[in-house]
This record gives C-alpha cells, sequence and structure tokens, in this order.
C-alpha cells in the first residue's frame, strides 16, 4: 500500500463501524493506520458539497444511483458524511465546518440502516516527548508581596484581568483571554486571517495556555479556520516583586587617599599654522561693457556685468556659428538700439620693463710720461 503525498487517504468504513475502527483495519508495512481528526477537518473541502461528494465515491468505488441525493442538512454531525449502504443517499459535511465537531469515535446513526462513514485515514501521529521536570519553587514572598499574589488570583479567579502567560513562544502574541469583552481564537476577525490567527493564545488557566492556530482547509478560501491547538503549554509562575534590604550599619568603604603627584613637565607650545603663499590678483574686468559689446560674451556674463548705457536685442548675424542655437543676441549700445557703434578701442599694451642701467663710462688712460733727456748727455 503507497501512502500519497496528501500523508492519508479517502476510506469507506464498514456499514454501522466508526472511523477508528475503519482505519484500524489499514496497515502501512507494520504501522496500522488511525483516524485523525486534525486531518479530517484539512481535508473536509474534499466532501463538502454534493459533487465532490459524488466524485469521491465514485473513486472509491461506492458510486452513488443516478437519482441519488447528497443531503447537507447535517453537515456538521458527529458522523458525517457517510453514504447509504444501497447508495441511493448520502450526507456531505459543511463548508467551513468547526474543527470540534469531528469525531473518530461516532458511528452512523441512527443505528440499524447500515450508513457507511467516510473516514480520512494517515499514520499516527508520533507521541509527544516527555516533559522536563517542573522548576525549582520560587523563594517564599514577603507578606506584601503575598498579598498581592493572592489578590492577582481573586481577580483571576472572579473574572477580573487576566495575567498573561510567559512562556516560550507567547511573548509576541496577544492573550485573548484578557481582551474586553474575551475573545476566542475562532472569532470572525481571525477566523480568515493567518496573521492575526497565529499572533493569538488563549490563556485556560494561570498555569495553562494555548496558542491559536490556522489550518486551510481545501482550496476553497471559505474553508479556512482558526482553531485552538490543544497541546497545552505551561506557563510560568511570575516571581514577586523583590523588597529591598534593609539598611545595613557598616559604613561604606572609603577610597584610600590619593598618592602625590609627581610633577609634569610644561606642555609644548603648539606649532603655528603654515604659512601659504598669498593668492594671485585676479584680472580686473572694466566695471560694465562698453557700447559695441555682446552683453554675455566672454568673462562678462560670468562676472554678471551690464551694459555702460543700452541693452539692445538685435539679430545675431548670419555668419555667426552662434546663429542657429541662438537667433538673437544682447548688445550694447551708446545712442540707440539697432545703430552700429565702433567697437571699443583695445586696452593699451602694457608698458615694457624699463632697460637695466648702463655699465659706468671707463676712466681715460693716462697720458705717456716725457722721455728722460738727460740720459747720453
Amino acid at each position: 500500500l503507497q501512502m500519497p503525498k496528501t500523508t492519508g487517504f479517502w476510506v469507506v468504513a464498514l456499514p454501522e463501524a466508526s472511523c477508528d475502527a475503519g482505519c484500524a483495519r489499514l496497515r502501512l508495512g507494520a504501522t496500522h493506520l488511525a483516524c485523525d481528526e486534525v486531518a479530517h477537518h484539512r481535508r473536509n473541502s474534499d466532501v463538502s458539497s454534493p459533487s465532490r461528494m459524488r466524485a469521491l465515491l465514485d473513486s472509491l468505488g461506492v458510486p452513488l444511483s443516478a437519482g441519488a441525493v447528497c443531503d447537507g442538512r447535517w453537515g456538521e454531525g458527529a458522523d458525517v458524511p457517510t453514504v447509504a449502504l444501497d447508495g441511493e443517499s448520502c450526507f456531505h459535511s459543511a463548508v467551513g465546518r468547526n474543527a470540534s465537531s469531528f469525531h473518530c469515535d461516532a458511528v452512523p446513526e441512527p443505528p440499524g440502516q447500515g450508513k457507511r462513514r467516510l473516514c480520512f485515514c494517515s499514520m499516527p501521529r508520533p507521541p509527544l516527548p516527555p516533559r522536563s521536570p517542573p522548576p525549582p519553587p520560587p523563594p517564599s514572598p514577603s507578606p506584601a508581596s503575598s498579598s498581592a499574589l493572592k489578590n492577582e488570583e481573586q481577580r483571576w479567579e472572579g473574572g477580573g484581568e487576566a495575567r498573561p502567560c510567559i512562556a516560550p513562544g507567547l511573548s509576541m502574541r496577544v492573550d485573548l483571554s484578557s481582551l474586553d469583552p474575551p475573545e476566542r481564537c475562532s472569532s470572525p476577525e481571525r477566523n480568515r486571517n493567518p496573521l492575526r490567527c497565529t499572533a493569538a493564545y488563549v490563556t485556560a488557566s494561570p498555569s495553562v495556555a494555548f496558542a491559536c492556530a490556522y489550518t486551510l482547509d481545501g482550496d476553497d478560501e471559505a474553508d479556512t479556520t482558526c482553531f485552538e491547538d490543544r497541546t497545552p503549554i505551561p506557563c510560568a509562575t511570575q516571581p514577586p516583586h523583590p523588597t529591598p534590604p534593609p539598611p545595613s550599619a557598616v559604613p561604606p568603604p572609603t577610597a584610600p587617599p590619593a598618592s602625590p603627584s609627581l610633577p609634569t613637565s610644561p606642555p609644548h607650545p603648539p606649532s603655528p599654522p603654515p604659512t601659504l603663499p598669498p593668492p594671485l590678483p585676479s584680472p580686473s574686468l572694466p566695471p560694465c561693457t562698453p557700447p559695441g559689446l555682446d552683453k554675455f560674451g566672454g568673462e562678462r556674463a560670468r562676472a554678471g556685468l551690464s551694459c555702460c548705457d543700452l541693452e539692445c536685442l538685435e539679430d545675431r548675424p548670419a555668419d555667426d556659428p552662434d546663429a542657429s542655437a541662438y537667433p538673437q543676441v544682447v548688445m550694447c549700445r551708446a545712442r540707440t538700439c539697432g545703430s552700429i557703434d565702433p567697437p571699443s578701442p583695445p586696452s593699451p599694451p602694457p608698458a615694457p620693463p624699463p632697460p637695466p642701467p648702463a655699465a659706468p663710462p671707463r676712466p681715460p688712460p693716462p697720458p705717456p710720461s716725457p722721455p728722460d733727456c738727460s740720459a747720453g748727455v
């Protein structure tokens, strides 16, 4: 017998038999299969309409007659879905059925009619691991904290404010029992919302809580539901608020006297900042643009200079390379717009540097001395 990918399969039990007995007759290897109510609830969409019920019975070799009627008025009955022994009628499950309405040990009702249950059989669930030993009891609280804990237990038993459960995995969940009014996992705002469903839990007592679980039952959106996972979660006992210790009569220890510090050398004076060469002087520009020049030409546009006299918007000459992109130009004029002013004379070239000083003239040579006439006389 091959186990399908859905980890289980539908079978038709014997007449008047429960699903526990119908699944126990099947075996996978050495393991007997079992009826699982959670698996029944998850596969409820397979049997939640007359057409699906008829298709499933046909695949199991128990076809209905052509005129058979599949009734859904008892869609949440403990023994539903069922089929008559003669194949003339059947009872399908209700859409969005509550998980608590499935019972594997129920037999078809009323007895004596030979009806057969449809059961979803799967591998039995592994046993739960043994529980860890309970933590050691907390130290006995002071009288004041004992009174506070007693009042809190009285509020719990009287239906007042619920104490949240301290347990791993519940710190980020909402305790539905502490809401006003208290809510359940299957409330409408969580029954179709998996995020809100898995972010909540209910507290059954001060020491036990149950997490909300979300299941997708088949392909229909209407078959989704939020239910309480009946695996108990033990809640840790909240420790009492500690009382401050009484003041001690022993004076606090005093710090030892500081040892005399050794003389330190005076700090070095800060080094002067490095001197930077003076910036080069920027070329001077005239205070305004003279007549006959483009106002936005060259460095005058970057300096933001205006015309000395008139600003005239004129057509750019056709031979100007920028005439196609900028057909007009702002020209500075002296008298009227449209007149052609002579361009301003160019600035005179800088004077040449002075010549180096001439060398002083050489002194004249001394006159020749007269001959000595006394020699040879």
